[in-house]
C-alpha cells in the first residue's frame, strides 16, 4: 500500500550495501575514494566520533590496519576484500565451533532447564538459541570451500599432504605470486593449519583451523548477548584508562544489568580474561550529541524536546513577556517603529531559546548518557527539569523575560497542564536512571529478569543490529552459494574452468535481481514482529522520532483546527435564529462527521505523494 519499491537481492545487492558500508565511513571529504577502502584516518575519526576512544592513525596502522589490512604503512587500506573478511570472522568461527570443537568455550546452545533458576531465564535463553541458529551458516561450507580451492589448484579435490609446494600452488592459481616467496608467511600458514603435527593433511579439519585459530578470542555467544559493540570489545562501557582495565572475555555473562555498572565502583571483574592497551575515553557530550545517539533512552530525548516547546510556548513566548516591545503609537515614524520593533523581536526569541536550549535541553539531558557513571549528573538533569516544567506550574511569576502567571483560557490552560506532565514523565524517567546505577550489582544476580528490565534502551537497540548483520552476512554467503552452484557457464577460456571463474561468469549473467517491499503496511508488520531491526538492521535515530513525533502533533493540530473552522462556517445554516432551513435535510452532525472524514481521508492520500 503506497511507497513500495524496488529492491535489489542477491549477489549484486551485497555488493552494493558492502561499498555502501565503506562509504559511510569516509571522512576524508572531498577527495572521496570510489575503491571504497578505508584508510587509518576515517577508523581514527570513526572511534573519536562514535565511542570517544582517543587513538592517532598510527596506533590504528599498527594495530588494526597491520593484522587485518596487511599492513603498517600510511599506504595500506582496508579494501572491500579486506572488510568482507572483517565480516566473515563470526561466520567462520560459528562454524569452526560448531562442526569441529574448534574452541573450548561453552556454547549456548548446550544449555538445559536445570541450568536456569527461573521459567524466565530458561524462555530467554530458548530465545537465544532460536536466534543463534537462524544465523547459523551451513556446517559444510568450510569443506565446499577447500573443496573448491584444491580442485582449481590441484585439479582435484582429494585432501593433499600440507607442504610448502601445496600452499605456493595454491597461491600461484590464484595469481598470489608476491606470496609464493614469502617462506615465514607460508611457514606460519602451516603451523597454523596443522597444529604442530607433522605429516598433517589439507582436510576440511585443519583447514577449519587454520582459519578460526587466530580468531578464537571472539566471543560468538555475545550476537544474541543484550549489549552494545564497545562492551563486547572492552567488557566495560566507561573509559579504560587508570585503574580500569578493559578486559577480552571467552565467556558470556548472563547477567545484563551487571553490565552496566562501573568496575571500579561495584568491583566487578570479567574472569579469565586477557588485560589489553589502556584505552581513553575523551567527553563527547554524549547526552545532546544526536548523531551518535548513544543515550541510555531516546524516549527521553524526545519528550525533552516536546517538554521544551510546549514550556516555550507557556510561559517564554513573546506573547508572555514584555522584553523588546515598542510602544509604536507615539513613535515619529509609525512604520521604522514597526520594522524595528520587529527585528528585535525575533532577536529576543533567538535570545530566549538559546537561553532555555542551554539551561533546559542541554542540561535537563545530563546523564541520559550510557556512559556516565555519577548520580551528580542525573541530579543536575532531575533539578533543570524540576525548575523549568514544575516551579513555572506551581508559582507566579512575572518577568520581562517569562510569565507563569496563569490566564487559564482554553488554549492557555493545555499548554500549562501539558508542559507539566511532559516534565512530570522526564522527572521519573530520571530517577528510573538514578535508582539503576544505585543498586548493587550482586542484587541482580538471581533477578534476571528484573536485571534485563533496568538494561538501558541503547543496549538493546544495538543488540538488535548485532542480530541484523548476522542475519545479512549469513545471506550474503547463501547468494554467493548461489553465484557458484549456478549452472550455464561456457567454458570460454581456462578462468571459467576454476570455480572463480565460473562464478564471475554466473555473476554477470544473473544481473540484479529485484523484489516489491516498502510501504506503510509492510513496514507496520515489520516493526511489530522485530523483523524491521533484526533483520533489515533499521536505526530509528532520536531526530527521525522526534520529527515523527512532530509530524504527527501537527496533523493532528491541522485536523483540530480545520473541524473547529468547518463547524464554524456551517454553523449559521442551522441557527435557528437566523431562520434558515435545514439544507435538503442534512442534520448538522452529518455534514460535520462527513467533512471530519474527508479531512482525514485527504491526509491519508498525501502520504503517498512522492516528494
Amino acid at each position: 500500500m503506497g511507497i513500495t519499491f524496488e529492491r535489489p537481492i542477491g549477489a549484486s545487492a551485497d555488493v552494493a550495501e558492502l561499498e555502501f558500508i565503506a562509504a559511510l565511513h569516509q571522512t576524508c571529504q572531498p577527495k572521496l575514494r570510489r575503491d571504497g577502502s578505508i584508510t587509518a584516518t576515517d577508523v581514527m575519526h570513526f572511534l573519536s566520533s562514535r565511542y570517544g576512544i582517543r587513538v592517532t592513525e598510527q596506533e590504528v596502522r599498527e594495530t588494526i590496519l597491520k593484522g587485518l589490512a596487511g599492513g603498517d604503512c600510511e599506504d595500506d587500506c582496508i579494501d572491500l576484500t579486506e572488510m568482507l573478511a572483517i565480516l566473515m570472522i563470526p561466520e567462520i568461527v560459528k562454524v569452526a565451533d560448531d562442526k569441529y570443537n574448534a574452541s573450548s568455550r561453552v556454547n549456548i546452545t548446550e544449555r538445559v532447564r536445570e541450568d536456569f533458576e527461573s521459567k524466565w531465564e530458561y524462555e530467554d535463553h530458548i530465545r537465544r538459541v532460536k536466534l543463534a541458529n537462524e544465523r547459523k551458516p551451513d556446517s559444510g561450507i568450510i569443506e565446499r570451500v577447500l573443496n573448491m580451492i584444491l580442485n582449481d589448484a590441484t585439479g582435484d579435490a582429494t585432501p593433499k599432504p600440507l607442504t610448502k609446494e601445496l600452499i605456493k600452488t595454491i597461491f600461484a592459481a590464484y595469481g598470489e605470486n608476491e606470496l609464493v616467496d614469502d617462506d615465514d608467511l607460508i611457514n606460519d600458514m602451516i603451523l597454523a593449519a596443522s597444529g604442530g603435527k607433522e605429516d598433517a593433511v589439507l582436510d576440511h579439519v585443519a583447514f577449519a583451523r587454520a582459519l578460526s585459530g587466530d580468531v578464537q578470542q571472539y566471543d560468538i555467544n555475545s550476537e544474541t548477548e543484550v549489549t552494545t559493540n564497545y562492551f563486547d570489545v572492552f567488557r566495560t562501557f566507561y573509559s579504560t584508562k587508570s585503574k580500569k582495565k578493559g578486559r577480552f572475555s571467552l565467556r558470556s555473562n548472563p547477567n545484563p544489568a551487571a553490565l552496566f555498572r562501573d568496575e571500579e565502583e561495584s568491583g566487578h571483574t570479567m574472569p579469565n580474561g586477557e588485560s589489553v592497551r589502556e584505552v581513553e575515553r575523551e567527553f563527547t557530550a554524549a547526552s545532546i550529541d544526536y548523531t551518535a545517539d548513544t543515550y541510555r533512552s531516546k524516549m527521553f530525548v524526545i519528550i525533552l524536546w516536546m517538554t521544551a516547546v510546549v514550556t516555550y510556548f507557556a510561559y517564554v513566548s513573546p506573547s508572555q513577556g514584555t522584553f523588546g516591545r515598542l510602544d509604536c503609537e507615539v513613535a515619529k515614524s509609525e512604520f521604522a517603529c514597526k520594522i524595528g520593533s520587529s527585528v528585535i523581536g525575533w532577536l529576543v526569541i533567538l535570545a530566549q531559546l538559546s537561553v532555555l536550549g542551554f539551561i533546559f535541553i542541554f542540561c535537563g539531558s545530563l546523564g541520559n548518557s550510557i556512559y556516565y557513571t555519577s548520580r551528580i549528573w542525573i541530579v543536575i538533569g532531575m533539578v533543570a527539569i524540576i525548575f523549568g516544567t514544575i516551579v513555572p506550574f506551581t508559582q507566579q511569576v512575572k518577568t520581562p523575560f517569562f510569565n507563569t502567571t496563569k490566564v487559564y483560557t482554553q488554549d492557555n490552560w493545555l499548554r500549562y497542564f501539558l508542559s507539566l506532565i511532559l516534565g512530570s514523565i522526564l522527572l521519573c524517567m530520571q530517577i528510573f536512571h538514578f535508582v539503576r546505577l544505585s543498586i548493587p550489582t550482586k542484587f541482580f544476580d538471581k533477578r534476571k529478569r528484573l536485571a534485563r528490565f533496568f538494561t538501558p534502551s541503547l543496549a538493546v537497540a544495538e543488540s538488535k543490529l548485532k542480530l541484523a548483520s548476522g542475519f545479512k552476512i549469513n545471506r550474503m554467503i547463501k547468494n554467493a552459494e548461489e553465484i557458484h552452484e549456478a549452472a550455464g557457464s561456457e567454458n570460454v577460456s581456462k578462468v571459467a574452468d576454476t570455480a572463480y571463474g565460473k562464478a564471475l561468469l554466473n555473476y554477470a549473467k544473473v544481473g540484479e535481481k529485484h523484489e516489491t517491499t516498502g510501504g506503510i503496511l509492510w513496514t507496520w508488520k515489520r516493526m511489530i514482529s522485530g523483523k524491521l531491526y533484526i533483520e533489515e538492521g533499521i536505526w530509528f535515530s532520536s531526530r527521525l522520532l522526534a520529527g515523527n513525533c512532530t509530524q504527527v502533533i501537527a496533523c493532528l493540530t491541522f485536523f483540530f483546527i480545520g473541524f473547529q473552522v468547518t463547524h464554524y462556517l456551517i454553523r449559521p445554516i442551522y441557527d435557528v435564529d437566523v431562520g434558515v432551513d435545514v439544507p435538503y435535510g442534512v442534520p448538522e452532525w452529518v455534514a460535520v462527521f462527513s467533512l471530519s472524514v474527508g479531512t482525514i481521508c485527504g491526509f491519508w492520500a498525501g502520504l503517498s505523494i512522492p516528494l
